[in-house]
């Protein structure tokens, strides 16, 4: 699993066989990492063109989660977003299946849609 901020980083990850992608921020977020958001639109875009599973993270709260949902993405993470202990990242029940099938099989994420929606 990778990291990224942009499609060009995506395409690197995907190229250096990283089975799944963390693309990020997505909206405004109260991290200090300096970076502008991505935006709904652009992000969607992006992990729409991608050969591998995008999980988003990036200012994804409950309220924005639902707008994620059918634009692409494999699901969603957070670090601070759901009501757990402060601070621990999670990662949705449906995302893990989700990369844990993409790990399993030489099969990439938008072949899993169209054949699993």
């Amino acid at each position: 699993t990778a990291s990224a901020h942009s499609a060009e980083a995506l395409r690197r990850a995907a190229a250096a066989g990283a089975d799944a992608c963390v693309l990020s921020p997505i909206f405004p977020t109260r991290s200090e990492s300096g970076r502008a958001p991505l935006g709904l639109f652009h992000a969607s875009q992006i992990a729409r063109a991608s050969l591998i599973p995008v999980i988003a993270l990036g200012g994804v709260n409950a309220r924005r989660a639902t707008s994620l949902d059918g634009r692409g993405f494999a699901g969603i993470a957070a670090v601070d977003a759901f009501p757990l202990k402060s601070g621990t990242p999670i990662l949705c029940a449906r995302q893990r299946a989700v990369l844990l099938r993409g790990q399993r099989g030489a099969r990439t994420y938008r072949e899993m849609s169209d054949n699993e929606s």
